[in-house]
């Protein structure tokens, strides 16, 4: 068991970041900054392949939901 003696600090946010680039981009430049952070905070894809998930409903009984 691990025990800390401080708490446990609130994760890293980019929404509480206000955007400044210094010189200012061009509109192409700074369209694909905002697209790269939107990638960057995007919920990650589903690790879960067809593959895994027919094996998955192969295992459950009738009737049964996945988890």
């Amino acid at each position: 068991m691990v025990v800390l003696s401080s708490r446990r600090l609130r994760a890293f946010n980019l929404e509480q970041m206000t955007r400044e680039i210094r010189p200012e981009p061009s509109p192409e430049e700074l369209e694909a900054i905002e697209e790269a952070l939107a990638r960057l905070t995007a919920a990650p894809p589903d690790p879960h392949s067809a593959w895994w998930r027919a094996g998955l409903a192969e295992s459950l009984s009738e009737g049964e939901e996945p988890a």
